[in-house]
């Protein structure tokens, strides 16, 4: 039997996906990842007044 993918998978891999490539990018320091954008708040489900991901510290 052939199931669907479960949108809520499909929705976790999008994020993970996005996670890796942002965090990546930070790493070597192509961009600075601050996370303030309230959509992009929304996508990783941040409240608004979190300071999560305000900052990365590359490696």
């Amino acid at each position: 039997m052939n199931t669907p993918p479960n949108t809520s998978d499909a929705d976790a891999a999008v994020r993970i996906a996005v996670v890796r490539e942002v965090t990546e990018a930070a790493r070597k320091g192509v961009i600075a990842w601050r996370v303030r954008d309230q959509r992009l708040r929304a996508l990783f489900c941040i409240e608004a007044e979190s300071r999560a991901f305000d900052t990365t510290r590359p490696t």
